[in-house]
């Protein structure tokens, strides 16, 4: 079943234009259907080469980099023993402490949960180690990229989709025999021991095109402080939405975009649920 995925797929990777063309064209007969989604994703994200050679170098070397990142980042948290050969004082107040890292970690880690388990109600999304899955890659990237800031609510719904076409399309070599070269670099692809790495490398890829939604700058220096006396933020997502609803939407529909203000909609909040994971398929579509 998979080797004929896997030979779905590679019949229209003889280059990136024609893969591209598949996808978009080809309907059930698109290498996405009938063949491995996960794999057009790589190949557009992460190789951009045609040659299954370049795929082998390209995944080793993002799936290295991953695991080195989990190691740095999850040290403390899957490891507390570490915490006792360390002289520092877990009651101290000091930022550079591993008590203290530790500490905002789980709370960065609790924040990222409470979305992970508002996921749709598909089964899988549901099942712990699926869970723990995406709340690690998840918190990596975090951790990995702090001027967007910490955790932002809808990069979960996009890292899911992403852990789900993975995860469907993984093998366990071990039960398979290779049979070729092809099949080699097959095994390789789309081996289910790195479902969690791969899923990262996707999600970044996806991540260096989407941030700008959910970074959050400081308003002008002449905006009123906030109750609490602090500088007012805003986020591009927030001010996007806003033109799409009250600029682009009032061309095309006056009457519904004067009705969803009068109500009080927030803009981002009926693009949420009229346009669903809008920027993911958008984005995988321009690749």
């Amino acid at each position: 079943m998979h080797d004929t995925r896997w030979q779905e797929t590679l019949k229209y990777s003889t280059s990136l234009a024609d893969l591209q063309r598949a996808v978009k064209d080809d309907g059930p007969s698109s290498p996405c259907i009938s063949g491995c989604r996960s794999i057009c994703w790589k190949i557009f994200l992460l190789n951009q080469s045609a040659n299954t050679v370049d795929w082998s170098h390209a995944i080793s070397e993002t799936r290295s980099t991953y695991s080195s990142l989990r190691d740095h980042f999850l040290k403390y948290i899957n490891h507390p023993e570490y915490l006792t050969t360390d002289s520092a004082d877990p009651l101290a107040d000091d930022a550079n402490s591993p008590w203290n890292t530790l500490r905002h970690d789980q709370a960065l880690r609790a924040e990222i949960l409470q979305d992970v388990q508002r996921l749709p109600d598909e089964p899988f999304y549901h099942q712990p180690e699926i869970q723990t899955l995406i709340l690690d890659v998840l918190f990596v990237y975090c951790k990995l990229n702090p001027g967007i800031g910490g955790y932002r609510q809808g990069m979960h719904e996009l890292l899911a989709p992403i852990v789900y076409a993975v995860e469907h399309d993984a093998i366990d070599p071990a039960d398979i025999t290779p049979s070729g070269s092809a099949d080699k670099i097959m095994l390789e692809m789309l081996d289910a021991s790195f479902i969690e790495h791969d899923a990262f490398a996707l999600f970044s890829k996806v991540m260096d095109h989407a941030r700008s939604f959910y970074e959050v700058t400081e308003s002008a220096t002449d905006a009123p402080l906030t109750t609490f006396g602090q500088q007012p933020t805003t986020s591009s997502i927030v001010e996007k939405s806003q033109y799409i609803h009250e600029v682009c939407l009032f061309k095309v529909d006056p009457e519904l975009s004067t009705h969803l203000k009068n109500i009080e909609i927030l803009p981002q909040v009926f693009l949420m649920y009229a346009c669903p994971l809008i920027s993911f398929p958008t984005i995988i579509s321009e690749l």
